[in-house]
């Protein structure tokens, strides 16, 4: 009788039994990760292990002991977390915490919100199968629909969108009818000069088919200048981008550091360290910091409409530019080879040397007796030779003002290099005294943030050489 009510009872402690929980799981890009220790749920919150986590999102791990800090960095975003804070440090600034870390198991663990908020990836969870689903930043950027954008493939859209090259391909058919046109009236080929009315008819007429040959000639090289003028234009309003999306970064960056100073200032103020006119100059700092980022959010939008015209695109789309120069580095030049060449190649000084031709032609070809002056026809060779001796001369000054500007430009960037490379030194200074507890997040946010405007100005010069060059080489485009 015992043994049947123990077997009994057993049976009812069986059935009144709940089911151990299922294990929590952590998927990143759908890849399930396996771990040492666990995650669970503390307080109804998800806590997962950070460094496997991190590790598998590409972060690198640093673990200083004696302040029990854990330290993780990935490209420029540094974490700082140290166990039993109610925050963590992103780059230096608060991110608040759904509760503490903790250390379980010899394993530091954070709550599942940190991680999207840390190192840019989304996460999910998924109650009937209990997994955290992480979403990576680079899957995410592969997802995005947002349309890349190559140099290339811009200027591609603008020559077929610019009305420019349509006239120039037109100002061709028409200039091929002209030369037509003018070779139906010869009848013969004059040599040397002429004698009397019909002789200088029949000159002129030759004359004639010269010139709308040369036009025509010309009207080709014009729409190569068309094309090349596009070009520069599209460089300019791509780049503009480029420049405009630093804008915002810095704008941004200086935001964050108002922000921060502003929520010191105003602890400071609750205990009655900070006055009511330093108060009131830091809120005002940050409304205008806010204010600055918006206006170049705008500017950048401003940017991206004048390329999307150029290209024929409907203003309000957004692409992801696809290049960036990024060679500070300018080739060694030989400025009198590279003058002879261009000057050689040049559209406006090819159009010149031919009219000094058909001055001379018209030397060459000149009719007496039919009410012309010869001594003006020589005068319009030496106007012609004039002007082309000019307006090389102005071009071969314009070319090496050109290429001065560019060395310069050249030292410009040594001379920003030598500039980043202190303001790395000096957050490697700040991050160490914050480490130590001697300066605040603040001040390492500063030093941090003057440390990537440097890097930004070095990018911008890195344009300004990019089209430098392109204007040396191909100067008739600007």
């Amino acid at each position: 009788m015992k043994k049947q009510m123990t077997s009994l009872l057993a049976l009812a402690l069986l059935a009144g039994a709940k089911p151990a929980a299922a294990q929590v799981q952590v998927a990143i890009d759908s890849n399930l990760i396996t771990f040492e220790q666990a995650p669970f749920i503390h307080n109804d919150l998800t806590l997962v292990p950070m460094r496997e986590i991190f590790t598998e999102l590409g972060a690198e791990i640093a673990w200083d002991p004696p302040t029990q800090t854990v330290t993780a960095t990935k490209d420029s975003v540094t974490i700082q977390l140290k166990i039993g804070s109610s925050y963590a440090l992103k780059n230096f600034q608060q991110v608040s915490l759904d509760t503490p870390a903790m250390i379980r198991h010899g394993r530091t663990f954070v709550p599942l919100r940190f991680i999207g908020e840390s190192l840019g990836a989304t996460v999910g969870w998924d109650g009937p199968s209990r997994t955290v689903q992480i979403t990576s930043e680079q899957l995410k950027a592969e997802q995005d629909v947002t349309p890349a954008l190559s140099f290339d493939q811009a200027v591609q859209w603008a020559v077929a969108n610019a009305h420019t090259v349509k006239m120039a391909e037109q100002d061709i058919e028409r200039k091929e009818l002209n030369r037509e046109d003018a070779s139906s009236k010869i009848d013969f080929i004059p040599i040397n000069e002429g004698n009397g009315p019909d002789e200088a008819a029949v000159r002129s007429a030759w004359r004639s088919l010269l010139t709308a040959d040369m036009n025509l000639q010309l009207s080709k090289k014009e729409i190569e200048v068309t094309q090349d003028q596009v070009t520069y234009r599209v460089k300019q309003a791509y780049q503009d981008i480029l420049v405009k999306e630093n804008d915002v970064r810095n704008k941004e960056e200086a935001l964050e550091v108002a922000r921060m100073e502003e929520r010191a200032t105003l602890a400071k103020a609750q205990i009655g360290k900070v006055s009511e006119v330093d108060k009131n100059r830091v809120i005002k700092a940050t409304v205008e910091a806010e204010k600055n980022w918006q206006l170049s959010k705008t500017a950048l939008q401003e940017a991206q409409g004048k390329l999307n015209t150029l290209m024929g695109k409907t203003k309000s789309t957004v692409y992801k530019l696809a290049d960036q120069p990024l060679t500070h580095e300018i080739e060694a030049i030989d400025i009198d080879y590279h003058v002879a060449k261009i000057l050689s190649s040049s559209p406006t000084i090819w159009r010149l040397e031919k009219q000094v031709e058909l001055a001379k032609l018209g030397v060459t070809l000149f009719s007496w007796n039919a009410g012309q002056n010869y001594q003006i026809a020589e005068m319009d060779v030496t106007q012609a030779q004039a002007t082309l001796a000019e307006n090389k001369k102005q071009q071969e000054e314009s070319l090496r003002t050109a290429y001065a500007s560019l060395k310069q430009l050249e030292e410009q960037v040594q001379l920003r290099k030598l500039t980043l490379e202190t303001a790395e030194e000096q957050v490697r200074v700040a991050q160490s005294k914050f480490d130590r507890g001697l300066i605040t997040a603040l001040e390492v946010k500063k030093e941090q943030t003057s440390l990537n405007q440097r890097k930004r100005e070095l990018e911008e010069l890195a344009i300004r050489i990019d089209q430098a060059l392109f204007t040396l080489h191909k100067p008739w485009a600007s």
